[in-house]
C-alpha cells in the first residue's frame, strides 16, 4: 500500500468536498460525480497513477469553485495542476468554441485525455441512468470530434484504448435503447 498516495487522495477528496460545498450533480451531491470518475479510472487500470487520480478528483474545481491554477499547483503539484488546467474549458461563445479552444490543450498535456475521457464516460453513464436523453444525444453527436481531437498525433496506451472503446460502446448502447425511453 502506498500510504503517501492514500493521504494525497484523501487530501484531494477533502479539498473538493470543501470547495464544491453544496453543489449538486443532478439530484445528488457533486461529490458523487467525482467519486464516479475516479472509480472509472480504477475500472480501466489507472488506479495506481497518482496524478490521474488526484486530477480526477479536482477536474472540475477551476470551473466550478473559486480555485486557481497556482493553488492547485501549491497543494497538489505541477503535474496535477497542468492536467486540471488542460481539462478546464476555455472561455468561448458556445460549447463548440470552448471545445475548439480546449481540446488541443488536453491533447498536449500528458494524461489529460484520460482524465477527460473518464469524465465523459461518467457523464454518459449518469445520463443513461437518469434517462437524460438530450445530454446523451449531445455526447453521441460530439463523439467523433471528441475522440479525434483528443487522440490524434499521440500514442495511446492499451488501457486508454479500452477506455475509449467503452465510451463509444456506452454511447451506442444508449442510442440503440433510446426507443425504450419515454419521448422528450
Amino acid at each position: 500500500m502506498n500510504y503517501p498516495f492514500l493521504l494525497a487522495e484523501a487530501d484531494a477528496m477533502k479539498f473538493v468536498q470543501d470547495r464544491h460545498g453544496n453543489k449538486t450533480y443532478g439530484d445528488y451531491p457533486y461529490f458523487f460525480h467525482l467519486y464516479q470518475v475516479v472509480a472509472i479510472a480504477k475500472e480501466f487500470g489507472f488506479g495506481k497513477d497518482e496524478d490521474i487520480i488526484i486530477a480526477l478528483w479536482l477536474h472540475d474545481i477551476m470551473e466550478d469553485a473559486d480555485v486557481n491554477y497556482n493553488e492547485i499547483k501549491q497543494k497538489f503539484g505541477l503535474t496535477v495542476a497542468e492536467i486540471v488546467y488542460a481539462v478546464t474549458d476555455h472561455k468561448g461563445r458556445n460549447r463548440k468554441e470552448r471545445h475548439r479552444l480546449t481540446y488541443p490543450e488536453i491533447r498536449a498535456t500528458n494524461n489529460a485525455p484520460i482524465v477527460k475521457a473518464c469524465d465523459r464516460l461518467g457523464n454518459i453513464r449518469f445520463g443513461i441512468a437518469t434517462a437524460n436523453h438530450s445530454k446523451t444525444k449531445m455526447y453521441f453527436e460530439e463523439q467523433g470530434e471528441f475522440y479525434t481531437e483528443l487522440t490524434k498525433d499521440r500514442t495511446i496506451s492499451n488501457g486508454e484504448l479500452i477506455l475509449w472503446m467503452a465510451l463509444q460502446g456506452e454511447l451506442e448502447k444508449a442510442m440503440s435503447r433510446r426507443v425504450e425511453y419515454p419521448s422528450e
